[in-house]
């Protein structure tokens, strides 16, 4: 599949979203759910609509999975409203650091011994 159609894809969800998400304010459902649902409802096990190969769209699927985390981050820190020296903080620095760090080496550490992966490629 071409990354067109992907993009395309993402376009629909994208205003799919859009438009329920008023809707979805008041209703127990998440956009994470609806997006599942919606990938559930187009791949293979659904309507069979898109059926990816991930070996071979590895190059875009890596792209757009970076743009995406970084479309999240960015909506994330847009709804903060605190000075970055507050107490409340003190936590997210905790996360940010040290347990971030050690859970990248721990999956490291794991994909080089369980799945027998180079320490480059386990680190990255």
């Amino acid at each position: 599949m071409s990354f067109i159609v992907c993009m395309s894809v993402l376009g629909v969800l994208l205003m799919l979203l859009a438009l329920t998400s008023s809707y979805l304010r008041w209703m127990p459902v998440t956009t994470s759910a609806v997006c599942l649902a919606f990938g559930f409802g187009i791949g293979p096990l659904g309507l069979d609509i898109i059926n990816l190969d991930f070996k071979q769209s590895r190059e875009w699927l890596e792209c757009l999975t970076e743009v995406a985390v970084l479309f999240s981050l960015f909506g994330t820190g847009i709804k903060l409203r605190l000075p970055l020296n507050c107490k409340a903080w003190h936590s997210a620095y905790w996360l940010a650091g040290p347990v971030m760090l050690a859970t990248i080496a721990g999956v490291s550490v794991a994909a080089h011994y369980i799945f027998a992966i180079d320490w480059g490629v386990a680190l990255l």
